[in-house]
């Protein structure tokens, strides 16, 4: 399956030209890309910039099968539209979106979310998706708690992530 994926909002926060924060997309990506689906990156970046949004990927063990173009359409169609059977872009309709004030100021796409639907068509298998969804939980069992620093880093941490203290 040919799977076009959008890169701002979509695999990091919308910071560009820069590569925005971590939203979580890396380990779905690579676990649908291990299971055979070709990755197609579809974005409006260019130049250094899409270079930026490529090495991404590659950081993430996850190899292209194209970038703002899909290789095997070349031989049916002129057309520049990236020919995907799956498009996952945070201005899609219907693309599930989170927005944390606290984490960004724009809204981006919720991977837990696609990750669900991924499992749910077969794209991801149960054990790739228990390891996303994976949760950890820990209680403090001293009465007298964490010290106000190690509990102001472990709570400015936890922002990062979803995650309930």
């Amino acid at each position: 399956m040919y799977i076009a994926v959008d890169f701002d909002g979509t695999c990091v926060t919308h910071d560009y030209p820069k590569v925005g924060k971590d939203i979580g997309a890396a380990p779905v990506l690579y676990a649908v890309y291990r299971n055979g689906h070709n990755i197609i990156l579809n974005t409006m970046r260019d130049g250094k910039e899409l270079e930026d949004a490529e090495f991404w990927f590659a950081e993430n063990g996850i190899n292209l099968f194209g970038s703002n173009h899909n290789p095997t359409q070349d031989r049916w169609t002129t057309s520049p539209k990236v020919y995907a059977h799956l498009y996952i872009d945070d201005a899609a309709l219907g693309c599930p979106l989170k927005y944390d004030p606290n984490f960004h100021s724009r809204a981006y796409v919720d991977w837990k979310e696609i990750a669900k639907y991924l499992h749910a068509r077969g794209l991801i298998t149960y054990e790739q998706y228990s390891e996303i969804m994976k949760t950890f939980e820990y209680v403090i069992k001293d009465e007298l708690g964490i010290h106000a620093r190690p509990a102001g880093n472990l709570a400015k941490l936890a922002k990062t992530f979803d995650s309930s203290i």
